[in-house]
This record gives C-alpha cells, sequence and structure tokens, in this order.
C-alpha cells in the first residue's frame, strides 16, 4: 500500500553506512617498475576486478581491503603476509 503522501525521496545513506577510506596495509613488496603494488577492497560477494574482469577471491573476504601486487602476468592478492590467491592475467 503507498502512504497518502507517496514514497519520500531517495537521500544519502545515514553516514554510519558509508564505508571506510582504504588505508594501506604495511607489506614487504616495494614497487619497482616491474612490480606494482595495489590496495583495493573486495566486493560485497568477494570478488575483484582485475584486467576488466571479475575474478573470485573468496565470500570469506568478502568487503576485506587487499593488497595486490602485479608482477610478470601474475595478480598476488594478500591479506597482510597471507597470500588468498594468485591470478593469471592474459595479455
Amino acid at each position: 500500500m503507498i502512504p497518502a503522501g507517496g514514497y519520500p525521496a531517495r537521500t544519502c545513506a545515514p553516514r554510519a553506512l558509508h564505508l571506510p577510506l582504504l588505508r594501506a596495509k604495511r607489506v614487504h613488496f616495494a614497487p619497482t617498475p616491474d612490480r606494482q603494488v595495489r590496495v583495493r577492497r573486495l566486493n560485497g560477494r568477494g570478488y575483484i576486478k582485475l584486467g576488466g574482469h571479475q575474478r573470485a577471491v573468496g565470500r570469506e573476504h568478502a568487503g576485506k581491503a587487499v593488497t595486490v601486487v602485479l608482477e610478470d602476468g601474475v595478480a598476488t592478492v594478500l591479506d597482510g603476509d597471507r597470500v588468498l590467491r594468485r591470478i593469471t592475467l592474459q595479455p
């Protein structure tokens, strides 16, 4: 049933629902010309977007900020020092 005054206009989500800013975790990998280090956040289903494709990391890691190390066509997804997944990227 629709309320007499109609539905209220959609507004921004309350401040508490906004995601916190990504914070870089300490990583023992230093960026070099052949190695890139990035910090990304997994979506709500545990996927990350790399190379234009969504790749699964795991539902138990959904919403986490992870470190991605790109080196020689292989992306290594890390949570701190723990390797969550290695993904081969096609050229």
